[in-house]
């Protein structure tokens, strides 16, 4: 019997940025695609009567992610795709947290199809990025197709 099982990874990148430009920090995490994302994914090859995914939302919860997921712990903010490039097999957001947006103690991230509520794609927790309110904070996620 012939395998070839499909598997989705991924890498966020975080990246805090002070007032004047100046990097303060610079992250890379894995995540995880949460099981309704796979769903997602499953049901996107046979209808697209499901909204695309163009959100990354940001929360306050550290608490590990697992497949069942459905919704950050402690969503913040949530802000539309600033782009969206597809290489191969991987996709590429981008999502920008400006001044005063999303501020405070930055736990984990998500992805979803909509401005609020919608389907979670993946979802990542990480230790501390406290994003002050001057500062700016973009988040590169690459989901790629194995």
């Amino acid at each position: 019997m012939f395998k070839d099982p499909i598997k989705l990874t991924g890498k966020v990148k975080i990246i805090l940025s002070g007032p004047s430009g100046y990097i303060k920090e610079t992250r890379e995490i894995d995540n995880l695609v949460v099981s309704v994302g796979k769903t997602y994914v499953a049901s996107r090859i046979i209808e697209n009567t499901t909204d695309i995914m163009s959100h990354i939302a940001i929360g306050t919860n550290n608490i590990k992610q697992t497949v069942s997921d459905t919704t950050l712990a402690a969503e913040i903010a949530r802000v539309a795709f600033t782009s969206v490039i597809t290489n191969d097999r991987t996709m590429i957001y981008v999502s920008s947290y400006d001044p005063g947006v999303g501020t405070g103690v930055i736990n984990e991230a998500g992805i979803f199809n909509a401005a609020s509520d919608g389907v979670m794609f993946a979802r990542t927790s990480f230790s501390n990025v406290n994003k002050a309110a001057e500062d700016l904070l973009t988040i590169t996620w690459a989901i790629t197709v194995n």
